[in-house]
């Protein structure tokens, strides 16, 4: 997927939002105003096993996309984010992103001894526009859509044939299309929780391994 439709999706609802929210915010200007807030959680990363017997640490060890089929692992993930609140039904979102990492081995297809592993990470930077709604009774709603700026870096040490090491930590960088669901409560005029889920799309390249990558958190909103 190009970059050019998330950016029209993103500035489609920004635009949006500031273009409505002149009268829709008449109608409660208590819920609208800037905010911050962080989280903290869990990541969950589908990795595409034939993407890493074929890239940069593959290639040293001699796998030869021996490898196939996806496989989960999960990692502690946390997030700083702020945005702005036109109004009860929309606002705009941006977020620092660290979704941790994991840790994938390498083993010789013969003798099952480990050749090789890699600490394979991955962090982001996303803006969103946002759809939301506030009940009167506290309860909070919220959907977002935007575009995920990710980097993945595949920091490895293998062993080769004379007991030499090679050792490289190659990144790829890519935008994304993203998305996330929001729900909480706001307890009072300025402080609210929420339970964030978010889907980065894949992440990675050929060179570093890929990955479809998924967040569950909590976190802590303060509207000024």
């Amino acid at each position: 997927m190009t970059l050019s439709f998330p950016l029209r999706a993103l500035a489609a609802a920004m635009i949006a939002g500031v273009a409505a929210s002149p009268v829709l915010a008449q109608a409660d200007v208590r819920e609208s105003g800037w905010y911050i807030g962080g989280g903290i959680g869990a990541s969950r990363f589908s990795l595409d096993n034939a993407s890493f017997a074929t890239s940069e640490v593959g290639r040293a060890i001699g796998l030869r996309g021996t490898s196939s089929g996806d496989s989960d692992s999960t990692s502690g993930a946390l997030k700083f984010f702020g945005g702005y609140d036109f109004n009860r039904y929309l606002g705009a979102e941006a977020a620092v992103v660290g979704l941790g990492g994991v840790t994938v081995d390498f083993n010789n297809a013969s003798t099952g001894a480990q050749v090789g592993s890699t600490d394979y990470s991955v962090g982001a930077f996303t803006l969103a526009g946002v759809g939301r709604y506030e009940f009167d009774n506290g309860f909070l709603l919220k959907g977002k859509l935007g575009v995920a700026f990710t980097s993945a870096v595949s920091d490895y040490t293998v062993s080769l044939p004379g007991g030499t090491q090679r050792s490289n930590d190659p990144s790829a960088n890519k935008t994304n299309f993203y998305w996330g669901l929001s729900a909480g409560y706001s307890f009072t005029r300025h402080w609210a929780v929420l339970l964030d889920y978010e889907d980065y799309g894949t992440v990675g390249n050929d060179n570093v391994g890929e990955a479809k990558l998924q967040s569950l958190m909590a976190s802590v909103q303060y509207r000024f």
